[in-house]
């Protein structure tokens, strides 16, 4: 079985986090990433430091997301403000099959999708001005994610982790929530589907673990 193409938007200290992660794993990893942060990554591979241990993974990397082109699972790991200017921006990452995983705080652009009643489809003016996120980032398309961890940038090109597990849950919006427990299994290639089964397994495209 192929492995899913997988990108994580914004290599930060969460995002940068979740790259190296799978990158042990065995997944084709690429990672948006700015300025000197990104020519760090370019030059010398992406760091996750765990205590005082620490060794690069080696991982593609890109300033634009044209330069990585589609991909099968994009990570969405920037800041809640900055997505409504990058949102357009990340169209070139996606396919109508691409399985987007918001990493990110905030109340999401997708929360009210299939939410039910009154309220269900109403788009947050304050969160999606003029549904920018919407037209770029189909909610149909998400899997959300609440992701229990703590990071920071330990330099450029560097990601220190602050706990040794942590773990997510996930599910598709307006889907019953299914709570992934902590299982370094969850980041194994196999556990993401394949291309050809993501469609029908769209619950077991939400991988989370420990971390």
């Amino acid at each position: 079985m192929q492995a899913p193409r997988v990108c994580v938007a914004g290599a930060g200290a969460v995002g940068g986090l979740i790259a190296a992660k799978l990158a042990r794993a065995g997944f084709p990893v690429s990672v948006l990433a700015r300025g000197e942060h990104w020519r760090a990554i370019e030059a010398r591979g992406l760091t996750l430091l765990e205590g005082e241990a620490g060794a690069p993974v080696h991982v593609a990397s890109a300033n634009e997301p044209a330069a990585l082109g589609p991909q099968d699972v994009v990570f969405i790991a920037l800041k809640a403000p900055s997505l409504v200017e990058a949102a357009s921006s990340l169209k070139p990452l996606l396919t109508p099959d691409t399985v987007l995983v918001p990493a990110m705080n905030g109340v999401p652009w997708w929360f009210f999708h299939r939410f039910g009643g009154a309220l269900a489809g109403t788009r947050l003016a304050s969160v999606d001005p003029g549904g920018v996120i919407s037209e770029a980032l189909p909610a149909e398309q998400v899997i959300g994610s609440v992701v229990h961890l703590s990071s920071s940038i330990a330099g450029r090109g560097s990601s220190a982790a602050g706990s040794a597990t942590c773990s997510s849950s996930a599910s598709r919006p307006g889907s019953e929530a299914t709570d992934w427990r902590a299982s370094r299994k969850c980041w194994k290639p196999e556990a993401l589907p394949s291309r050809r089964l993501r469609r029908s397994s769209a619950r077991c495209g939400s991988s989370s673990g420990a971390i």
